[in-house]
């Protein structure tokens, strides 16, 4: 709008300066000043804008103006370069070279106010504003109302998988519309289904196997009390057997010992009965001897 203004100025100044020195020509080169004072005053009347008016001759000496003391308030001699962005200037000062015969003329001197078109546009820019923060709140409204019917599903969703993961499996969804957010809520109960029934299958399968190891220890344990038992008879048993094969070896060895003594007492005596008969053998041969001696000395 600024731009805008500030170009709608320019083309106001422009246009204006132009007309108003085109128009003075005739008056300068004729040198009438009532027909020049004419000429300045319906420039003023036809343009709102001008506020000021000022024409000198070549020398500089002033020939009429119009609202003097506004424009050596103004110090109008000082004139604003355009074009100029600043939309809001108070006023414009210029200098229009008034030309004929190609030679210059006069200057003439205009003061521009454009009190009543700056308000205008800051009523338009007000306007605008307004309309945008309008727009802006009603459009932030919808966003906020848009954002909670998508957000809160969403939040309802993370609430609940929360409690989920704190070990809740009861907890579900409750959404019922037809769009995304409700498609969402089927897939996530659909999902907290399976993992329930996984959780019961997998809490079953414990118990079986709970079971299982149970009674295998129950087996194991019986299994290791009988070995236990076994191993304690065995163990009483081989005691036992050594027992007896320690005192059946002690009996053995007596036994031989007195086998032993009574062997060689039976060598003894065969030995004193061989020494008596070997003794009867010679005595009876000294018999023998002497029968035949007697019989023969017969």
């Amino acid at each position: 709008l600024e731009r805008h203004l500030a170009k709608d100025i320019v083309d106001t100044i422009g246009r204006s300066t132009k007309i108003a020195a085109l128009g003075l020509v005739n008056e300068l080169d004729s040198d009438n000043r009532a027909a020049q004072h004419q000429m300045l005053s319906a420039v003023c009347v036809q343009s709102e804008e001008i506020t000021y008016a000022v024409l000198e001759d070549g020398s500089g000496l002033v020939l009429t103006s119009v609202n003097v003391d506004a424009a050596q308030k103004a110090a109008y001699k000082n004139p604003d370069v355009l074009p100029t962005r600043d939309g809001t200037k108070r006023l414009y000062r210029t200098k229009t070279p008034v030309l004929g015969a190609g030679r210059i003329l006069g200057n003439l001197y205009l003061g521009f106010s454009f009190g009543g078109l700056v308000a205008e546009t800051a009523r338009e820019k007000a306007i605008i504003v307004f309309v945008c923060g309008a727009i802006i709140a009603i459009s932030g409204l919808l966003v906020f109302l848009v954002a909670g019917l998508i957000t809160r599903p969403l939040a309802h969703v993370t609430r609940t998988a929360e409690r989920i993961a704190k070990g809740d499996l009861n907890q579900r969804v409750r959404i019922h519309s037809r769009d995304e957010a409700g498609l969402l809520a089927k897939t996530f109960n659909a999902m907290v289904d399976g993992l329930e029934k996984s959780y019961r299958d997998a809490a079953t399968l414990n118990r079986s196997l709970e079971e299982r190891i149970a009674g295998r220890a129950l087996d194991l344990e019986k299994e290791i009390a009988e070995r236990r038992r076994v191993e304690k008879e065995l163990r009483l048993a081989k005691d036992e057997l050594e027992h007896r094969v320690v005192r059946r070896t002690e009996e053995l060895s007596k036994v031989n010992e007195q086998l032993s003594g009574r062997v060689i007492e039976t060598r003894r005596a065969e030995d004193q009965l061989q020494t008596t008969l070997d003794r009867l053998e010679k005595a009876l041969e000294g018999t023998v001897r002497a029968m035949s001696l007697t019989i023969e000395m017969r």
